[in-house]
């Protein structure tokens, strides 16, 4: 009985001395990646920080440049009209003037 007790005494100290190198070791390890999550996190940061205000300003420009766009394809569509409408009204008038040449030179 006595050996057994020495036996599981020297495994439960073996054992603990595992867990303890091994509990260090993932310490070491944690410690060494928050180091890098704590770099990356600052890079971020510094990167969010310099590409917001960017960003931020292309977003700006580009709705106004789509609002201008708006309005210049707005004018496109009214000019558009408006040819449409001096072409109907030059073709009225060139068969009235047609018709008036006809009638005089029937005379």
């Amino acid at each position: 009985m006595e050996k057994i007790l020495k036996f599981i005494n020297k495994f439960i100290l073996i054992l603990s001395n595992f867990l303890r190198k091994l509990n260090k070791l993932i310490l070491t390890h944690h410690k060494k990646n928050m180091v890098i999550l704590n770099k990356f996190l600052k890079n971020h940061k510094s990167i969010k920080n310099e590409f917001d205000p960017l960003i931020k300003e292309k977003s700006t420009k580009n709705t106004e440049l789509l609002c201008k766009l708006n309005n210049l394809q707005k004018m496109d569509s009214n000019l558009s009209n408006e040819i449409k409408d001096l072409n109907f009204k030059n073709e009225q008038m060139h068969k009235k003037i047609k018709i008036l040449g006809d009638l005089i030179i029937n005379k």
